[in-house]
């Protein structure tokens, strides 16, 4: 019954942490639930799959939110006066 999880951690690409879990409920069930996680470890593969798929998502909207959020600071900094006059400051001959 191993060889059949690990065959299909490979067919799924799952991560280790993952397998690791999976492998430590699969030590402690007793033969029938052994053979229900088989059964379903398909439908299971591919809930984890997704769960680290929307993660991804997020992370990667997240970092998208704060990249914009920086870029319109920077803009509002660039905008303002003050930096005007560190720019004027740096330009004039006397620096």
């Amino acid at each position: 019954m191993n060889t059949q999880l690990e065959k299909k951690f490979e067919e799924y690409h799952t991560l280790q942490s993952d397998r690791q879990d999976i492998r430590k409920v699969f030590d402690i069930a007793d033969d029938e639930r052994k053979i229900d996680i088989i059964r379903h470890i398909d439908m299971i593969l591919l809930e984890f799959n997704k769960i680290h798929e929307e993660t991804l998502r997020k992370q990667i909207e997240i970092i998208d939110q704060w990249t914009q959020d920086i870029l319109a600071d920077l803009s509002v900094f660039i905008d303002s006066q003050k930096f005007t006059d560190v720019l004027a400051e740096l330009d004039s001959p006397n620096s």
